[in-house]
């Protein structure tokens, strides 16, 4: 017993000065409010987004866990909730704004992608016909 107790109080102790140190660290040094986001999931985002405006009659469902089908205007707008609420409520564990920024570029490219590209088509046109 006295041997537990004994790695229990070094244990805590042991944490205490961890997190003290810790606690002096963050006051040296200031934290980054941004910090740079890494990985593809708002271009994920955006396709899916894009895909749901393009063709809001699809079915989508997860393979794992199994799922039954669901409408992917429901699912798309799920995450969108999810991501708001997570932006409200400071939670860090996933990149909200990133997720968040994909789908809103995911409506820009549906309501003014095909535009865009058949300007860029038109004065590529006029080029060739000037040369």
């Amino acid at each position: 017993m006295a041997a537990s107790s004994y790695i229990k109080a070094s244990t805590t102790a042991t944490a205490t000065a961890a997190l003290a140190s810790a606690g002096t660290a963050a006051t040296k040094s200031p934290i980054k409010d941004i910090l740079p986001s890494l990985g593809s999931s708002g271009a994920i985002y955006a396709a899916v987004t894009l895909t749901a405006l393009a063709f809001p009659g699809l079915h989508i469902a997860l393979i794992i866990p199994p799922s039954f089908p669901i409408p992917i205007q429901y699912g798309v707008g799920g995450m969108v909730l999810l991501d708001c609420i997570g932006i409200i409520c400071g939670w860090r564990f996933f990149d909200h704004y990133a997720h968040l920024g994909g789908a809103l570029f995911g409506v820009g490219y549906y309501m003014y992608g095909p535009q865009l590209w058949d300007g860029m088509r038109a004065g590529l046109q006029v080029e060739e016909e000037k040369e």
